[in-house]
């Protein structure tokens, strides 16, 4: 009676293949060929996880069923067309209004390949230099066909990719939200960054595999190792740089998954994998894929007995993550002080070292007190880092929009796209409205 639940086709698509690529992983992992009722050979898709868990307490049995359906995408598939339609413009509103500098803000996960690659300092240097000319300049256009070859980039890909990192896949019912997300990451330049890592992290894992296919054929325990996390045999690992078989496309696509921001399901908790809870969960994923590939990436390192390597992997991720922070702050300040407009209020050294700091996402998990902190500070009301803390929309929503003592200009260019984030353009829209902006501004984005 409520028509269909999605009506985009490409979205719908680009849905359909996620969940064939996952049932399809789900089979090679734990499916066996099985002796059926009628004694001839059939193929069970599940008969290894069946024996798992026959093996397991009830206890474990059900928590891992739970994270089975979070990681399969199952889980919550029963929430209401209306909570998920409120979901949806919750989201729509928290992208127009907080998601402005998203695009900058994403700079210095380039550095997070680095970290996958393996490499120290001159490493990461070179993601940012030699490999950046190469991706965005000297071979663009053969880099670009490339990449668009092997499926890691095109405008489906990327738009289901970021939908997916902000759990907007499971948000967007309807046209309208969709169609916000996709206009705000498309013109803030969000699906060029990510477009620009994805190519990156291309680039170095075709690297990687050619370096260590040759050392682990030699015989180095460290490059087979690596070569066993992306599933790919020393041989094909060489061989793929000639003739791009299969098993070398798929360990490119796993390092260039490996090196982007965007958790699995495992490494959340599991409620940001359930649809009734996404919206709250959209802004908090970026904290757990960034301490997965980074702060995990190096733990792992270290605790495979390459502790000096994991120094140097600290080093090259702090060092290129910090000069690219600097210049994601250096970028949202021009946008939000340009020359035409009053000069910034001046920065003392240690506050715009934190603000560095806080671009890179080193600070890990404690990056998601930032929102409530900033409530607190700024906040009208003694709900505001509650309320925070779950949405900084629903902080909006009750201490600006329904705050008694703003004016309807200040609440107008508080709400508007752009404005919101913007001072000068905030300023803009309530001197057109003829009205001084009452209260103070909060500010919190990505």
């Amino acid at each position: 009676s409520e028509g269909f639940l999605k009506t985009d086709a490409p979205e719908i698509l680009a849905g359909f293949t996620d969940t064939a690529a996952k049932y399809l992983e789900w089979s090679r992992q734990f499916g066996s060929q099985i002796k059926g009722v009628d004694g001839k050979s059939t193929f069970d898709p599940s008969f290894k996880y069946r024996v798992i868990m026959d093996t397991i307490s009830a206890s474990d049995a059900a928590e891992v069923r739970q994270l089975v359906a979070a990681s399969t995408g199952a889980l919550g598939y029963n929430t209401p067309h209306w909570l998920r339609s409120v979901n949806s413009a919750m989201f729509a509103a928290t992208a127009m209004r907080y998601l402005l500098f998203s695009g900058v803000a994403s700079l210095p996960e380039m550095a997070a390949i680095g970290i996958r690659s393996r490499t120290g300092l001159k490493g990461a240097a070179q993601v940012v230099t030699s490999s950046l000319w190469r991706v965005a300049v000297s071979d663009r256009q053969a880099l670009h066909q490339m990449a668009e070859g092997l499926g890691i980039v095109g405008n489906e890909v990327m738009r289901h990719t970021l939908l997916n990192l902000y759990r907007a896949d499971e948000l967007t019912v309807g046209k309208v939200a969709s169609k916000a997300a996709h206009y705000m990451f498309k013109l803030n330049g969000q699906y060029a960054v990510t477009e620009l890592n994805s190519k990156l992290a291309m680039v170095h894992g075709q690297m990687f595999l050619a370096e260590h296919g040759q050392k682990a054929k030699a015989g180095d325990a460290k490059s087979q190792r690596y070569l066993e996390e992306l599933r790919i045999s020393p041989e094909d690992a060489i061989a793929g740089a000639r003739d791009n078989n299969v098993n070398y496309q798929d360990a490119v696509h796993r390092f260039v998954l490996q090196s982007l921001t965007n958790p699995e399901a495992g490494v959340m908790p599991l409620w940001m994998s359930d649809p009734k809870f996404a919206v709250f969960a959209s802004l908090k994923k970026f904290v757990y894929g960034l301490f997965d590939r980074v702060h995990m990436g190096v733990y792992r390192e270290a605790k495979a007995g390459n502790a000096s390597g994991a120094v140097a992997m600290t080093a090259g991720f702090v060092a290129v993550a910090a000069a690219l922070g600097a210049l994601a702050e250096t970028i949202r300040g021009m946008v939000k002080h340009p020359p035409f407009t009053q000069p910034a209020p001046e920065q003392e050294w240690d506050e715009k070292f934190w603000r560095v700091f806080n671009a890179t996402g080193i600070q890990g998990h404690w990056q998601l007190a930032a929102g409530p902190r900033a409530a607190a500070e700024w906040g009208h009301s003694p709900a505001s880092p509650f309320l925070a803390a779950l949405n900084p929309t629903l902080d909006w929503i009750w201490s600006d929009l329904m705050d008694p003592s703003k004016n309807t200009a200040s609440k107008v260019g508080q709400a508007l796209p752009v404005a919101a984030q913007v001072p000068w353009a905030q300023k803009l829209v309530v001197d057109m409205l003829g009205g001084p902006a009452k209260g103070g501004q909060k500010q919190q984005d990505k």
